[in-house]
């Protein structure tokens, strides 16, 4: 999921294809994710999303499909513990030398 924002208006794009677009209402409320409040107070009366998020970027310009697909491919995964053990679905372990 992509949110495109401008100067007075907000598109949700999902898969590539534009799903919701209306007027941006800027207001003077802290930005939520997830029960985390940043800039605000918690106000329980708010609504929030209720799931995970994996992985969350702010960019100064909207993004191509492509670029949102490079950014979530994952190559390798290094937990650096003790190891180069690649723990991502590619199995593409590393070597260390000094």
């Amino acid at each position: 999921i992509q949110f495109f924002c401008d100067v007075s208006n907000i598109t949700r794009y999902q898969d590539s294809v534009s799903a919701i677009s209306g007027i941006l209402s800027i207001t003077s409320k802290p930005i939520n994710i997830g029960g985390a409040s940043i800039g605000g107070i918690f106000d329980p009366a708010d609504v929030y999303f209720n799931g995970y998020i994996d992985h969350l970027i702010i960019t100064q310009r909207a993004k191509t499909a492509c670029e949102i697909l490079q950014d979530a491919t994952l190559v390798v995964y290094y937990p650096f513990e003790n190891s180069l053990l690649d723990s991502g679905p590619n199995l593409i372990s590393g070597t260390l030398s000094a």
